[in-house]
């Protein structure tokens, strides 16, 4: 197995506040050598575990290769149930939400939500950078293997700086050769570096988002992937599957025993394996030679394997017999509790990121002629989870009357917009009321030969 040690990587940097080029270069270096262990996150994410390389002293011996990929199942599992569902605002200036809603529709904030969710969860964190194309605000989801944020030495760590930064091999120097760029409050400084000096004088264009234009996602304070603490785990069970999947084949290629007969010859065995008939004389004995296999054991230990891998990532095993097709929604809810107290930290911290989106936005439009003051944007995010509709539905009809209408709208998964499904309430209503009203008759001229006065007639 490979030393995993490289996962112990710095993951948060700090920065004194009048930086040069020099110190970014070093933080460069630095986070160059931590880039091994977000490999071997993506890796174990992608299906490229330690187990396919392992090898034998002995080649003639089976050598199966088995990946059992929990960690991909983890990162989706927990991924989907964060922002399977997508994020939803409230704020009272309603102006304004109009205008970040339309902001974050033209870069497909739903998507990003979800890659910056995944990332978080192989890596622990990521990134997200905002800039202007053709007049355009933009941002996108980066990865923390060529990007990092600098932070500032108080107490308040608050942003300096964010580092983009790619890598190549100079064809004439072979020195490896650096593209930099810094991302600070008010400018983008770019420049290239070869040999650890830089090549030309750095160049260095304004932005206008009146801070630093990249924001940070974290999954937890630690900045820990989902499945970082399951690696071993996961790599005991693949090796437990391989290797038992390798008795098997040596069962089937197990050594035939031939006691006190005459079979000494190739071409006797070549007969004998042929006609599948063995002629035993006396004392004789034919038998093959295998190991005593404890299935029970080993399907103990990879249940046992399985169970902690569900366990420690937070993580439900919803193959699990117990995850009924019926349960209550109580019933879910505390199978689900490890996965939503693991969501519940996630959420606190995307909220802080997605204030910070927020305000990037507000930053530009205000530079554009907007007016917008700081009012509070509110992310909601909603789980998603199946939900019993009949006990949620005989839930509102019990309650009704105790809250608002639009308060119990609110909980109904279906309902997507409160405000919407309150206006095709009304039109319904108006609908029905149109039928339900009978207008006056148009003929009020009395039947012929109808005597109202019940007068005889001659």
């Amino acid at each position: 197995m490979n030393n995993k040690q490289h996962l112990f990587m710095t993951r948060k940097y700090h920065l004194k506040n009048n930086f040069v080029p020099s110190d970014i270069l070093a933080l460069i270096q630095k986070h160059k050598s931590n880039r091994l262990g977000y490999t071997t996150l993506l890796n174990y994410y992608l299906g490229k575990h330690d187990i396919l390389y392992r090898t034998f002293k002995d080649s003639s011996k089976p050598n199966n290769l088995t990946v059992n990929n929990f960690a991909k199942l983890i990162v989706d599992t927990s991924t989907a149930y964060f922002l399977g569902e997508p994020v939803t605002y409230l704020c009272k200036d309603t102006a304004f939400l109009d205008k970040v809603v339309e902001v974050q529709r033209d870069n497909f904030a739903i998507d990003v939500d979800a890659e910056l969710g995944k990332m978080c969860s192989i890596y622990g964190h990521a990134y997200e950078l905002h800039y202007l194309q053709n007049g355009v605000h933009k941002f996108k989801a980066v990865s923390p293997y060529n990007m990092f944020m600098c932070y500032s030495m108080g107490i308040d760590e608050s942003p300096l700086c964010a580092v983009l930064y790619e890598t190549h091999k100079d064809a004439t120097s072979n020195e490896e050769v650096i593209f930099v760029q810094v991302f600070t409050r008010d400018s983008i400084i770019e420049y290239q570096a070869e040999g650890g000096d830089i090549k030309f004088p750095p160049t260095v264009t304004p932005h206008y988002f009146g801070q630093v234009p990249a924001v940070e996602y974290v999954a937890n304070e630690e900045r820990q992937g989902d499945f970082e603490t399951v690696i071993s785990l996961i790599d005991a069970y693949n090796t437990a599957v391989s290797d038992s999947i390798n008795d098997i084949e040596y069962w089937n290629d197990a050594y035939l025993l031939l006691r006190n007969l005459d079979a000494t010859t190739q071409e006797d065995i070549e007969s004998m394996k042929r006609n599948r008939v063995l002629m035993v004389d006396g004392e004789g004995d034919a038998r093959f030679i295998t190991k005593n296999v404890q299935d029970t054991h080993i399907e103990n230990i990879k249940d046992r394997l399985t169970m902690d891998i569900h366990k420690f990532s937070q993580t439900p095993n919803l193959n699990d017999e117990q995850f009924a097709t019926n349960l209550s929604g109580v019933a879910i809810k505390y199978k689900l509790l490890g996965l939503e107290n693991k969501t519940a930290i996630k959420e606190r911290k995307f909220t802080s990121a997605l204030i910070q989106r927020i305000a990037l936005i507000r930053n530009i439009l205000n530079v554009r002629g907007g007016n917008f003051s700081f009012e509070y944007v509110e992310p909601i995010f909603t789980r998603n989870i199946p939900a019993n509709l009949v006990e949620l539905g005989d839930l509102v009809s019990k309650i009704r009357g105790l809250v608002s209408d639009e308060t119990l709208r609110s909980q109904l998964p279906f309902v997507i917009d409160n405000e919407e499904e309150q206006a095709r309430i009304d039109k319904e209503k108006e609908a029905l009321l149109d039928y339900t009203i009978v207008s006056p008759p148009t003929n009020t001229q009395e039947p012929q030969g109808l005597n109202l006065d019940n007068e005889e007639t001659d």
